[in-house]
């Protein structure tokens, strides 16, 4: 009886200091906002570990210091951005929607998938779905970072 008790406390022990140490070992990387470079790739900009979704957002709609430039058209406004299981919804206002274009999606998408908790992103213009359309003109409604990892600009930059 002891030797089983023995056994089971040692068991114990051995398990949650494996899942204490897999949990200190796990890596999170900070949230970015991605501009896009010089050489028309996108380069992400880190963000405080504390910086939500929200934040993220804002800070990418008022432009890039620096080197880098957007895709996103001026004066375009965030109406709305809600997360439910792992899917962001972002609505903006952009006065002139339709160039809202591959690499503006692209920089929406690859700064809200940068957080851990949203890995798709379900983005609309002036109230419609935009911005990416398959080959009949059809909006994706939803996109991920797969859905942009062959074209040219999603090899980010250093």
């Amino acid at each position: 009886m002891v030797r089983a008790l023995l056994v089971t406390i040692t068991v114990a022990a051995a398990l949650s200091g494996a899942a204490a140490a897999s949990r200190s070992t796990v890596k999170v990387d900070p949230p970015r906002i991605y501009f896009v470079n010089a050489y028309g790739h996108l380069q992400g900009i880190v963000l405080s570990r504390r910086s939500t979704p929200r934040a993220a957002m804002l800070r990418l709609l008022h432009g890039p210091t620096g080197g880098s430039s957007t895709s996103i058209p001026k004066r375009t406004r965030l109406a709305g951005l809600s997360v439910s299981k792992h899917t962001a919804r972002v609505e903006l206002i952009a006065p002139r929607p339709r160039f809202f274009d591959f690499y503006a999606t692209a920089q929406v998408v690859y700064t809200l998938t940068s957080f851990p908790a949203i890995t798709r992103v379900e983005p609309f213009v002036n109230g419609r779905h935009c911005c990416i359309s398959t080959h009949q003109g059809k909006p994706i409604p939803v996109l991920t970072r797969a859905d942009l990892a062959n074209w040219q600009g999603a090899r980010l930059g250093p």
